[in-house]
Protein backbone atom coordinates (compact mmCIF):
# COMPACT_ATOMS: atom_id res chain seq x y z
CA UNK A 1 0.00 0.00 0.00
CA UNK A 2 0.88 3.54 -0.96
CA UNK A 3 1.64 6.10 1.34
CA UNK A 4 0.55 9.53 0.28
CA UNK A 5 3.36 12.14 0.97
CA UNK A 6 3.29 15.75 0.24
CA UNK A 7 6.30 17.65 -1.34
CA UNK A 8 7.03 21.19 -0.56
CA UNK A 9 7.96 23.37 -3.50
CA UNK A 10 9.83 25.72 -1.77
CA UNK A 11 12.00 25.84 1.33
CA UNK A 12 10.38 27.03 4.01
CA UNK A 13 12.83 29.71 5.09
CA UNK A 14 12.33 31.71 1.97
CA UNK A 15 9.73 33.63 0.96
CA UNK A 16 9.12 35.28 -2.45
CA UNK A 17 9.13 38.97 -2.86
CA UNK A 18 8.56 41.56 -5.37
CA UNK A 19 9.78 40.45 -8.96
CA UNK A 20 12.90 42.15 -9.85
CA UNK A 21 14.62 43.09 -13.40
CA UNK A 22 18.14 41.67 -14.17
CA UNK A 23 20.28 42.21 -16.88
CA UNK A 24 20.74 39.41 -19.08
CA UNK A 25 23.42 39.29 -22.17
CA UNK A 26 21.67 37.87 -25.47
CA UNK A 27 24.07 36.16 -27.86
CA UNK A 28 22.77 37.40 -31.06
CA UNK A 29 25.39 36.00 -33.23
CA UNK A 30 29.28 35.05 -33.12
CA UNK A 31 31.28 34.30 -35.85
CA UNK A 32 35.06 33.15 -36.46
CA UNK A 33 37.39 34.79 -38.88
CA UNK A 34 41.10 33.92 -40.56
CA UNK A 35 43.42 36.74 -40.71
CA UNK A 36 47.07 36.03 -42.10
CA UNK A 37 49.53 39.07 -42.42
CA UNK A 38 52.81 39.89 -42.66
CA UNK A 39 54.52 42.04 -40.68
CA UNK A 40 57.44 44.33 -40.59
CA UNK A 41 59.86 44.46 -37.34
CA UNK A 42 62.97 46.30 -35.85
CA UNK A 43 64.55 44.39 -32.98
CA UNK A 44 66.83 46.90 -31.27
CA UNK A 45 69.91 45.28 -29.15
CA UNK A 46 70.43 45.98 -25.06
CA UNK A 47 72.52 48.80 -24.87
CA UNK A 48 75.64 47.10 -23.74
CA UNK A 49 75.74 44.63 -26.79
CA UNK A 50 77.97 46.43 -30.03
CA UNK A 51 77.37 43.54 -32.59
CA UNK A 52 74.15 41.93 -32.30
CA UNK A 53 73.12 38.42 -33.07
CA UNK A 54 69.55 38.28 -33.22
CA UNK A 55 67.70 35.41 -32.85
CA UNK A 56 63.18 35.27 -32.52
CA UNK A 57 62.30 33.43 -29.51
CA UNK A 58 58.41 33.61 -29.52
CA UNK A 59 55.02 35.91 -29.52
CA UNK A 60 53.43 36.55 -26.56
CA UNK A 61 50.68 38.09 -24.40
CA UNK A 62 48.19 38.38 -27.49
CA UNK A 63 45.32 40.67 -26.79
CA UNK A 64 42.89 42.89 -28.49
CA UNK A 65 43.30 46.40 -27.17
CA UNK A 66 40.17 48.11 -29.81
CA UNK A 67 37.89 47.64 -32.20
CA UNK A 68 36.00 49.84 -34.87
CA UNK A 69 33.30 49.07 -37.27
CA UNK A 70 35.25 51.26 -40.04
CA UNK A 71 32.33 50.85 -42.66
CA UNK A 72 29.00 49.39 -42.75
CA UNK A 73 26.67 50.30 -45.27
CA UNK A 74 23.81 49.27 -44.79
CA UNK A 75 24.16 49.76 -40.68
CA UNK A 76 21.27 51.52 -40.12
CA UNK A 77 18.73 49.87 -42.62
CA UNK A 78 16.42 47.20 -41.25
CA UNK A 79 17.85 44.00 -42.94
CA UNK A 80 19.02 41.94 -39.54
CA UNK A 81 21.97 40.63 -41.83
CA UNK A 82 24.99 43.30 -42.39
CA UNK A 83 28.22 43.38 -44.33
CA UNK A 84 30.87 44.81 -41.75
CA UNK A 85 34.41 46.33 -41.95
CA UNK A 86 36.18 45.99 -38.82
CA UNK A 87 39.53 47.16 -37.56
CA UNK A 88 41.02 45.55 -35.10
CA UNK A 89 44.18 47.11 -32.29
CA UNK A 90 45.95 44.43 -31.23
CA UNK A 91 48.99 44.26 -29.23
CA UNK A 92 51.62 41.47 -28.44
CA UNK A 93 55.03 40.85 -27.37
CA UNK A 94 58.22 39.71 -29.18
CA UNK A 95 60.19 37.61 -27.29
CA UNK A 96 63.90 37.82 -29.04
CA UNK A 97 67.48 37.31 -28.66
CA UNK A 98 70.27 39.60 -29.30
CA UNK A 99 72.74 37.15 -28.64
CA UNK A 100 73.98 38.14 -25.18
CA UNK A 101 70.30 39.05 -23.55
CA UNK A 102 66.53 37.84 -24.08
CA UNK A 103 64.82 40.85 -24.92
CA UNK A 104 60.85 41.81 -25.53
CA UNK A 105 59.36 44.09 -27.31
CA UNK A 106 55.76 45.53 -27.83
CA UNK A 107 54.12 45.51 -31.20
CA UNK A 108 50.84 46.99 -31.80
CA UNK A 109 49.06 45.93 -34.88
CA UNK A 110 45.47 46.58 -36.59
CA UNK A 111 43.98 43.97 -38.65
CA UNK A 112 40.99 44.41 -41.24
CA UNK A 113 37.96 41.94 -40.69
CA UNK A 114 35.39 41.84 -43.37
CA UNK A 115 32.61 39.81 -41.99
CA UNK A 116 30.05 38.94 -45.07
CA UNK A 117 27.13 38.15 -42.98
CA UNK A 118 26.40 39.13 -39.11
CA UNK A 119 22.80 39.33 -37.47
CA UNK A 120 22.42 42.98 -36.33
CA UNK A 121 18.79 43.56 -36.05
CA UNK A 122 18.77 46.54 -34.00
CA UNK A 123 20.53 50.04 -35.06
CA UNK A 124 22.30 51.36 -32.13
CA UNK A 125 25.96 49.63 -31.36
CA UNK A 126 28.32 49.62 -29.21
CA UNK A 127 31.84 48.28 -29.22
CA UNK A 128 34.11 46.24 -26.97
CA UNK A 129 37.12 44.15 -26.23
CA UNK A 130 35.52 42.61 -22.87
CA UNK A 131 32.21 43.12 -21.83
CA UNK A 132 31.90 46.38 -19.69
CA UNK A 133 31.38 45.86 -16.43
CA UNK A 134 29.25 48.87 -15.91
CA UNK A 135 25.47 49.19 -16.66
CA UNK A 136 25.85 52.62 -17.78
CA UNK A 137 28.09 51.87 -20.56
CA UNK A 138 25.90 49.84 -22.18
CA UNK A 139 22.28 51.53 -23.89
CA UNK A 140 19.33 49.19 -23.64
CA UNK A 141 18.62 47.42 -26.79
CA UNK A 142 21.58 48.31 -28.55
CA UNK A 143 24.54 45.82 -30.13
CA UNK A 144 28.09 45.30 -28.18
CA UNK A 145 30.57 43.92 -30.23
CA UNK A 146 33.32 41.64 -28.55
CA UNK A 147 36.47 40.01 -29.96
CA UNK A 148 38.72 37.15 -28.35
CA UNK A 149 41.57 36.41 -30.41
CA UNK A 150 44.28 33.60 -30.41
CA UNK A 151 47.58 34.27 -32.55
CA UNK A 152 50.91 31.93 -33.53
CA UNK A 153 53.20 32.95 -36.16
CA UNK A 154 53.84 30.46 -39.44
CA UNK A 155 57.66 31.87 -40.09
CA UNK A 156 59.81 34.04 -39.49
CA UNK A 157 62.69 35.79 -41.60
CA UNK A 158 65.37 37.82 -39.36
CA UNK A 159 68.69 39.40 -40.31
CA UNK A 160 71.05 38.73 -37.74
CA UNK A 161 72.95 41.54 -37.74
CA UNK A 162 70.47 44.14 -38.51
CA UNK A 163 67.33 42.89 -36.56
CA UNK A 164 65.18 43.39 -39.33
CA UNK A 165 62.27 40.72 -38.64
CA UNK A 166 59.66 39.94 -41.31
CA UNK A 167 57.06 37.87 -39.06
CA UNK A 168 54.51 35.55 -40.83
CA UNK A 169 51.53 35.76 -38.01
CA UNK A 170 47.69 33.83 -38.40
CA UNK A 171 44.93 35.13 -35.91
CA UNK A 172 41.98 33.76 -35.25
CA UNK A 173 39.28 35.85 -34.43
CA UNK A 174 36.02 35.67 -32.87
CA UNK A 175 33.41 38.40 -33.46
CA UNK A 176 30.13 38.46 -30.63
CA UNK A 177 27.29 40.67 -31.31
CA UNK A 178 25.51 40.83 -28.52
CA UNK A 179 22.42 42.13 -26.83
CA UNK A 180 21.90 43.46 -23.25
CA UNK A 181 18.06 43.14 -22.37
CA UNK A 182 16.35 43.28 -18.76
CA UNK A 183 14.34 40.30 -17.78
CA UNK A 184 11.93 39.99 -15.11
CA UNK A 185 12.40 37.16 -12.50
CA UNK A 186 11.08 36.64 -9.33
CA UNK A 187 12.99 37.88 -5.88
CA UNK A 188 13.45 35.74 -2.95
CA UNK A 189 14.43 36.28 0.11
CA UNK A 190 15.75 34.17 3.28
CA UNK A 191 14.89 34.75 6.83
Amino acid sequence: MLKSTSISKKNETEQIHKPVLIDTLQVLDQILVFKRETINIALFPAKDVCFPNFSFMDIENFEVNNIKIKTASDLHSNECNKKLELSIDTGFSIKYSDGCHTLYQHVKHTFFVTIEKMNFPIKNTSVFTSYPSSKSMVKQDSNSLEAIAVADFFGETICPYTGALILDIGVFFIIINTKTTESLVPGYCSE
